[in-house]
């Protein structure tokens, strides 16, 4: 189960550490938080990213880990699924993932819980 969660923090991190562009695929100096990460992502600037943009921004997240990662990171890209990560943070379900829901996603919120639970 770890392993899961972690793949979800690799994307919703990720981003914001790389830089990652969907439209360009450039790389930025510095680091992105989650509102800076949301709005590179949004391609057509509608406030919202549809599946295509997330997609474009996973697939290159993935990329970045198979070509600069070590040995566990290309694993683990191996692993990655743009389609259950979609899923995951459209917490309304509404096919789109807002802002707010990609500011508010707890990649590790289902791990805290368990070990909370035990």
């Amino acid at each position: 189960m770890y392993r899961k969660e972690f793949l979800f923090a690799a994307f919703a991190i990720g981003l914001a550490v790389t830089g990652a562009d969907a439209e360009d695929g450039k790389k930025l100096k510095g680091k992105l938080d989650k509102s800076q990460a949301f709005d590179k992502l949004d391609a057509n600037r509608d406030g919202i990213l549809s599946k295509e943009e997330f997609k474009a921004g996973f697939d290159k997240l993935k990329e970045l880990m198979a070509e600069k990662g070590g040995e566990k990171a290309k694993k683990l890209a191996e692993k990655m699924d743009a389609d259950k990560t979609f899923e995951k943070m459209d917490a309304n379900k509404d096919g789109s993932i807002s802002k707010s829901e990609y500011e508010k996603f707890e990649p590790f919120g289902e791990l805290k819980k368990k070990k909370a639970d035990k």
